[in-house]
C-alpha cells in the first residue's frame, strides 16, 4: 500500500516536472526526476513513522513501528531505518529476513526496531 501512494506521487511529480519543462527532454529531467523520487522516499517513511509509528499503509494494516523494547522509534531511528533500504542494502536485507525467525530485517536491526500488529498477534 505504501508503495502505491509512493508511486502515484512521484508519477503527479514526474508529470508536473514534465509539464512544466519545455518539451525538450535532456539529462536534467531525468536528474530532476530521480532526486524528486530520492527525496520523496527519503521522507514519506521517516516522517510519519518518527512522529506516529506508522505510515498511512501500516496504519491501514493495524501494523505499527516500535523500538525492540515497545518505545517510541522518533525521527533519527526512522531516518536510519529507511536509509538502510537503499542501494546494495536492500539485497543484504532481503537476505537477512528470509533468515531471521521474527522476520526482522537489517534496516529493522539497525534501527533497533519491530514491526507489530495493534491487536497483538
Amino acid at each position: 500500500m505504501d508503495l502505491s501512494i509512493v508511486l502515484i506521487v512521484v508519477g503527479i511529480g514526474s508529470f508536473i516536472v514534465w509539464f512544466l519543462d519545455s518539451g525538450i527532454y535532456h539529462i536534467f529531467d531525468l536528474i530532476s526526476h530521480i532526486l524528486f523520487l530520492l527525496a520523496f522516499s527519503l521522507l514519506y517513511n521517516p516522517i510519519p513513522v518518527g512522529r506516529f509509528a506508522a505510515t498511512p499503509g501500516k496504519r491501514a494494516l493495524k501494523l505499527r513501528v516500535v523500538r525492540s523494547n515497545g518505545s517510541r522509534v522518533g525521527y533519527r531511528r526512522a531516518l536510519v531505518r529507511e536509509l538502510a533500504k537503499f542501494g546494495p542494502l536492500l539485497t543484504v536485507n532481503a537476505v537477512v529476513m528470509a533468515f531471521r525467525s521474527d522476520r526482522r530485517g537489517l534496516h529493522d536491526l539497525l534501527a533497533d526496531t519491530v514491526v507489530v500488529r495493534l491487536d497483538g498477534q
